[in-house]
């Protein structure tokens, strides 16, 4: 739990809510009362959205991909792992 949340404290950015007019063309993508974060995340280019409701964002969008938490940490972990880090040599 301490890591999601230092992950969220370092990537999340609040945004506008879509007008209606901007949720028709994702009608039937997600539960009719999630539509707006959807229509949200995919106006701001946002690669993941994560939340525990994931059935509610289904069939979903080509473009995003749905996960709870957890399948996000075991993401960046991966991730970070394949990280090349130099180290400062001995001196």
């Amino acid at each position: 739990l301490h890591g999601f949340r230092f992950i969220v404290s370092r990537s999340l950015r609040v945004v506008p809510d879509p007008l209606p007019a901007d949720l028709a063309p994702f009608a039937g993508l997600a539960d009719p009362k999630d539509l707006p974060i959807l229509a949200a995340a995919l106006r701001e280019g946002c690669p993941w959205l994560i939340t525990f409701d994931v059935r509610h964002f289904r069939p979903g969008h080509p473009a995003l991909h749905v996960l709870v938490p957890g399948d996000l940490l075991l993401r960046v972990r991966v991730l970070l792992t394949g990280l090349n880090v130099e180290t400062e040599p001995d001196r």
